[in-house]
């Protein structure tokens, strides 16, 4: 009996500040958890132009022209991406840097001017004559097909999301319509989304992840500059832990309306969790085939091309709207 109580002792010793510190984790994640986003279940069975269109003969992406060949070929919306230029506010523009989809010298997109960003041409455009879209002209466009908008927010720098909140809540104000209605945030990067629904909780977010976020920008093939702790870190172990974090942790404390990732990484089994969290899923990487395997469940997709018959395949398989709840 002495023993026994000796050890039952030292197991209270050992656990006890382990038992401390798990309920000190739960409180302080309970009181960052920000308030549910607006519910978005209802996009299930949508179909959105991943950058309006990709690898289309004379259509370049993130272009009007890429937009609207994807509103006109049956898409529900369109995926864009936005970024922060050196005068502070938002472009539509995927890449850091220019050298890889325009002409001239390469430069980062968050150094340069508004005006300099806007006279940029497109390598790929043989009349030289189309620039990057302004964000107004393509919320316009939401606005006058009222589709639905997947706006993505190419923004890794914790320190400054106050500018993107900035340039978030001017659209907010100029086309209320089109942003709280019908359009959902996502980004690859937490904290920006944190600051977004924080400043403005009438927004919808949505945290985007896959397995190469994090080994992709330590080892140089993703167009983000590395932070140097990132170079002796696991990456490919970074990513595996991300992926778990984003879903059964991040999107509770975002107050998420959607969850994103790459259709190969996800399952069933995931769907039917954001089911019942209320969460649609968001998958990129299709081709012209609907999983069947996610008959009925909540999920909405992206493609770069043939997004009619990415449509129908999705009405085959039955994936029809969820009733908001």
């Amino acid at each position: 009996p002495v023993s026994v109580l000796y050890w039952c002792r030292r197991m209270i010793e050992w656990f006890s500040p382990v038992v401390l510190l798990a309920c000190a984790a739960w409180v302080l994640i309970r009181w960052l958890s920000l308030s549910r986003g607006p519910n978005r279940l209802d996009w299930a069975g949508a179909v959105f132009g991943h950058r309006g269109c990709r690898f289309v003969s004379g259509c370049v992406e993130n272009t009007m022209p890429a937009y609207l060949y994807a509103l006109e070929r049956g898409a529900d919306g369109i995926e864009i991406d936005v970024r922060l230029c050196g005068t502070g506010e938002l472009v539509v523009f995927h890449d850091a840097l220019t050298g890889l989809q325009c002409d001239g010298p390469s430069k980062a997109v968050v150094d340069m001017p508004f005006d300099d960003v806007q006279r940029l041409t497109y390598s790929l455009d043989s009349t030289k004559q189309l620039h990057p879209p302004l964000l107004k002209d393509v919320l316009e466009l939401c606005r006058s097909r009222q589709c639905k908008l997947l706006l993505e927010v190419k923004h890794y720098h914790w320190h400054s999301s106050d500018l993107v909140v900035g340039g978030l809540r001017k659209i907010v104000r100029d086309y209320p319509d089109v942003i709280l209605e019908a359009t959902t945030v996502i980004s690859f990067n937490p904290f920006v989304l944190y600051a977004i629904r924080a400043a403005l909780p009438e927004v919808a977010v949505g945290p985007l992840y896959d397995d190469s976020t994090v080994s992709g920008i330590a080892l140089g093939s993703c167009d983000v500059v590395a932070s140097p702790w990132l170079r002796v870190t696991f990456p490919k172990m970074v990513d595996l832990v991300v992926g778990r974090v984003t879903e059964h942790l991040l999107c509770g404390l975002l107050g998420a309306s959607m969850l994103c990732t790459r259709l190969d990484l996800t399952t069933a089994a995931q769907a039917r969790r954001q089911l019942r969290s209320r969460r649609c899923l968001y998958l990129y990487g299709l081709a012209q085939v609907f999983p069947s395997a996610l008959t009925g469940l909540p999920v909405c997709v992206s493609c770069d091309d043939d997004h009619d018959r990415l449509k129908a395949s999705a009405s085959a398989v039955r994936c029809y709207p969820i009733r908001a709840v």
